[in-house]
């Protein structure tokens, strides 16, 4: 039987999966909204009264061991998706390579060396490709982690608040680049989603 994604990201699995990790993600940092309040202050400069965020009595009792323990969360969940996707992309390949092996068995035709049809081997590409746009954007980020976990002046309202803040500017903007580039690689190296595209949006077959 051939492989094909439908069968296995069924709209019901998909639901799923997208569920259980927005319960994971949110279950993980729900201990965050414990550590601070929203305060309404006086600002001299705006001439009025602004929100702002106070650390709560809970994170000055236990600072050490929460500040500890969400950056080790931090850690956790950067690594948790990268693992997910090498897992899935071998997946996806190793079956992409069996499922060819069978239907080119069965059509009694050699196979190649590869055991992938020129398609299969597209796909396999793009999954590259997207790995490491992916790996490329979260290795910035794991650095990021490391050093504010070595360094605890490297945090927000420390001694290298300005630092920290600019460092994390440029994590959010690599997290825009990686996301974006996500449609121009699928219009790039996939002719369905181009036609697809071009279909939904006919505006566009003049860039194509």
């Amino acid at each position: 039987m051939p492989f094909t994604v439908k069968s296995i990201f069924t709209p019901r699995f998909s639901l799923l999966m997208v569920s259980l990790s927005t319960l994971v993600v949110v279950g993980l940092n729900l201990v965050v909204f414990f550590a601070t309040d929203i305060v309404f202050i006086y600002s001299p400069q705006y001439n009025a009264t602004i929100a702002s965020l106070k650390f709560t009595n809970f994170y000055h009792q236990f600072e050490t061991q929460f500040s500890d323990g969400v950056k080790i969360l931090r850690i956790l969940l950067t690594f948790l998706p990268f693992f997910v996707l090498i897992f899935s992309s071998g997946i996806t390949m190793y079956f992409l390579r069996t499922s060819s092996s069978l239907i080119r068995k069965a059509k009694h035709t050699k196979i190649s060396t590869s055991g992938l049809s020129t398609k299969e081997k597209q796909v396999v590409k793009m999954l590259l490709v997207i790995l490491g746009l992916f790996i490329g954007n979260l290795f910035p980020r794991i650095l990021f982690y490391v050093v504010q976990f070595s360094l605890p002046e490297f945090y927000f309202g420390k001694r290298l608040n300005n630092v920290f803040n600019l460092t994390f500017s440029g994590i959010l903007v690599l997290d825009f680049v990686n996301h974006t580039s996500n449609l121009f690689v699928f219009l790039t190296m996939s002719t369905n989603f181009r036609v697809k595209f071009i279909e939904l949006f006919p505006f566009s077959r003049r860039l194509f």
